[in-house]
């Protein structure tokens, strides 16, 4: 990877990493418990229930790509910036740019 590719994936990870803080934090007062007070009728509280789970996954989801993010950040100034975990192979710089949270090269990544 070269200088211009580094920067350019890093300014997008990095207002990548914005985006996933902002939805964390809406996603976070979404979910808060469902209480039995507020239930029009036992489907309706079925169906927050329901919701409440869903936004949890996003949440888990959100948070570990967050991660992945957060320490590709950390690799900023180092050679191992751009390389499969797996395999230690360079991957591909659209792949890179398109999908910064994934840690692993495509053939790696099939693998799993």
């Amino acid at each position: 990877m070269n200088q211009e590719q580094r920067e350019k994936l890093i300014e997008r990870v990095e207002k990548k990493i914005l985006f996933i803080k902002d939805d964390l934090i809406m996603l976070k007062k979404a979910s808060k418990p469902i209480s039995p007070e507020n239930a029009i009728g036992r489907v309706s509280r079925m169906d927050a229930i329901q919701n409440k789970e869903i936004t949890e996954v996003s949440i888990r989801n959100l948070e570990a790509n967050l991660s992945n993010l957060e320490k590709l950040i950390e690799l900023k100034d180092s050679d191992k910036l751009g390389l499969c975990l797996k395999c230690g192979s360079e991957i591909e710089f659209k792949r890179l740019f398109g999908f910064p949270e994934s840690p692993y090269c495509m053939k790696c990544s099939n693998k799993s």
